[in-house]
């Protein structure tokens, strides 16, 4: 399900530009190098982990749904992915 892993890629970017916006703005204020940097570590750790909840989501989803249909193809496949998460 192709919607569920940009829909994951989505929220995640999203909320990482919220988290990590609000603690570099903190970082300005206080005029701190590190609290900025903290806040950039921390948009791309959000955004990366959306990436990852979105493919698990969708291969989740495939797998339930071959074990549904009774189709070995798409439960190996969706699990095959999801062993190969980074």
């Amino acid at each position: 399900m192709r919607i569920l892993k940009d829909l994951g890629l989505v929220a995640g970017k999203v909320t990482g530009k919220a988290i990590g916006g609000t603690v570099r703005v903190i970082g300005e204020v206080t005029n701190s190098q590190t609290i900025k940097e903290i806040g950039y570590g921390a948009e791309r750790a959000t955004a990366k982990t959306g990436v990852v909840l979105g493919i698990i989501a969708s291969e989740t989803v495939d797998v339930g749904v071959g074990l549904y249909q009774k189709d070995d193809y798409k439960v190996k496949k969706g699990s095959s992915n999801l062993e190969m998460l980074p």
